[in-house]
């Protein structure tokens, strides 16, 4: 699915306002993120901060970690594929940050996960999606399948939706049916930690399992994790289609 420009636009804004958060903690405690990297090691730096110091190296500046926001934007809304174009067009990033993260990124996939995730159930997905676990927005996710159960391509499709029926069957199905996939799977965080669906979360998988039956692409579950654990709707007996649809 191709992401539009006005859609980026919504993902930056709505990041940028928990970067300015985050920001201000660091300057709270008057550490740079080269201090921080010093005194806590590279896994105690969150995902912004790891992107500050690749696109900058130095304090944390305003002007950085708002460049550090709209790139983590592209990220994670992008396929792994299309995020070097995306962040050429960035004019503070340019051709060669863009070529730098592009490469990182594909090069840390292929150290870390050589080989297809086969999805033998959904611990797995939760494995997967566990680098979202405290994103303090939501994020809604499909991850396209091949014949297999191993993952083809996976999707950040929205980010920071109040009301998760605002996502419509066609955005989730429009990029499985481009990865020629032969089943999809979904997912959305919550940010409180409590995984309990609401009444909405099941409406929309029923809709989303109904519009999948339809097109030959059937959806095998429906994922709400977060820092707390996860929720499977297929292991809960929750519904993944309407009554009278079958199972």
């Amino acid at each position: 699915m191709k992401t539009t420009l006005h859609q980026m636009q919504l993902f930056t804004h709505e990041t940028a306002k928990y970067a300015g958060i985050e920001s201000c903690s660091s300057e709270a405690t008057s550490l740079s993120v080269r201090e921080k990297l010093d005194r806590y090691g590279v896994d105690g730096l969150s995902d912004h901060e790891l992107l500050i110091l690749m696109l900058d190296g130095k304090k944390t500046r305003v002007s950085t970690a708002s460049l550090a926001s709209a790139t983590l934007a592209v990220i994670d809304a992008l396929a792994p594929n299309a995020i070097y174009r995306s962040l050429r067009s960035i004019k503070a990033v340019g051709s060669e940050k863009a070529a730098m993260l592009s490469a990182a990124i594909e090069f840390a996939r292929r150290r870390i996960q050589p080989h297809p995730t086969k999805v033998r159930g959904p611990e797995d997905i939760a494995q997967l999606l566990s680098y979202l676990n405290t994103k303090e927005q939501e994020h809604f996710i499909s991850i396209s399948l091949n014949g297999a159960h191993e993952v083809k391509q996976v999707r950040v499709l929205t980010i920071g939706l109040v009301n998760s029926c605002q996502i419509h069957p066609r955005e989730v199905l429009s990029p499985a049916i481009t990865d020629r996939a032969t089943s999809i799977v979904v997912a959305h965080n919550h940010p409180s930690g409590v995984t309990t669906p609401s009444d909405e979360d099941i409406r929309l998988t029923e809709r989303l399992g109904d519009a999948a039956d339809l097109i030959g692409i059937p959806l095998l579950d429906h994922l709400i994790f977060g820092h707390r654990g996860f929720l499977s709707f297929k292991s809960a007996g929750l519904p993944l289609r309407s009554a009278g649809k079958g199972r």
